[in-house]
């Protein structure tokens, strides 16, 4: 079976402490592939992009790399076995340290992760899924800027833009797991802010690891989201059932919107408008979408958004198609606030005495 990075990386460390242990008070120790059993497992070339890596974790400094001559035997086989290279290292003073917090990190596996972190690698795993079906080949490229819907991914509303800042996390964790081959992440347009981070990564999926991994964390998931939202405690008498039921009447929605990671707007199910990409009505409809049902002035927009409004709040709630009885039914507009109402029910259109609406496909906006 072909060795994760996760297991090659855990070779190359564990040859690095044995050849420590040998002289402890020395920070200088020679890694002989030639006699390391273990490591040809792991092809040289792998092997230098590693002990790179650990360089760069400034765990440890590379002084020099060694191959020891041919016999004068003539033994053809052992002049082989020679050309594996000797890599000269300095441990130096943060080994102990790194390495304390990797062994913490491979403890905790999948069923000991937090809740959040959960979230984080379901929520890419469940993407590299969808679009790995329809891929061709096993690399896929994923915008680390789409968007999530709320009601697939069962997460505090508030919680999602922290959520979306740190899919390189999970990304790192399913390399680590082997489902992620190698990944390359592609930086902004040349017009785009410096400090702005990358948009899209370019990822090679093992599709028997996916497969493998997918059931695990859609099990771990789902058992953590029953244990966020336990089942309230069950009323001892009918009475008491009837009389929660009176208290509390079922809403009967009759129009919901929904959005899309595309930028799609439904109403209903059925395709209203699609927004353009990180533009002011995208940027406007995204947060009030996320805040429905309580008045937004621009002031609390700027504010909290971090995006000050440009063109009068009425005018983009034309420009993203509600108008007459639509923009009466969702929208509540002035000149400093807006307020989104989601879902509406049959009372609540019945208080703003609002008929049927007219559903008609718009245009992209």
């Amino acid at each position: 079976m072909k060795m994760t990075e996760q297991e090659k990386l855990d070779l190359i460390i564990q040859a690095i402490i044995k050849e420590r242990e040998k002289d402890p008070g020395n920070p200088f120790i020679s890694l002989d592939l030639a006699k390391k059993k273990e490591l040809p497992r792991i092809p040289i070339d792998e092997i230098g992009v590693i002990i790179d890596y650990l360089r760069k974790e400034k765990i440890l400094i590379l002084h020099d790399i060694t191959y020891p001559k041919a016999t004068d035997t003539g033994d053809i086989s052992h002049y082989a076995l020679s050309q594996q290279p000797c890599y000269n290292i300095e441990i130096v003073e943060g080994f102990d340290n790194w390495y304390s917090h990797y062994t913490y990190a491979k403890e905790n596996t999948l069923e000991n992760l937090t809740f959040p972190n959960i979230v984080k690698i379901y929520d890419v795993t469940t993407k590299i899924n969808e679009m790995i079906q329809l891929s061709p080949t096993p690399k896929i490229s994923i915008r680390l800027d789409y968007r999530i819907d709320p009601s697939k991914i069962r997460y505090p509303i508030e919680a999602i833009d922290d959520l979306e800042k740190h899919r390189g996390q999970a990304l790192d964790y399913l390399q680590q797991n082997g489902v992620i081959i190698d990944c390359v992440f592609i930086a902004r347009e040349a017009y785009g802010e410096p400090d702005e981070p990358e948009t899209s990564v370019e990822v090679n999926i093992d599709t028997a690891k996916l497969k493998e991994f997918l059931p695990k964390i859609t099990a771990i998931y789902e058992e953590r989201c029953k244990q966020q939202s336990p089942a309230s405690e069950k009323p001892e008498k009918d009475t008491e059932i009837l009389q929660e039921t009176i208290k509390k009447p079922k809403r009967e929605v009759v129009y919901e919107i929904k959005y899309s990671e595309n930028g799609e707007i439904f109403l209903n199910n059925f395709l209203f408008a699609t927004v353009q990409f990180d533009g002011e009505n995208e940027t406007v409809f995204k947060y009030l979408f996320k805040h429905p049902n309580k008045k937004i002035t621009k002031a609390e927009f700027k504010e909290k958004a971090g995006y000050s409004i440009g063109k009068p709040l009425h005018k983009i709630v034309d420009n993203l198609g509600f108008t007459g009885n639509l923009r009466k039914a969702f929208f509540h507009v002035s000149e400093k606030a807006i307020l989104f109402r989601n879902p509406l029910t049959k009372k609540e259109l019945e208080k703003l005495n609002i008929p049927q609406l007219k559903l008609q496909k718009k245009a992209v906006i």
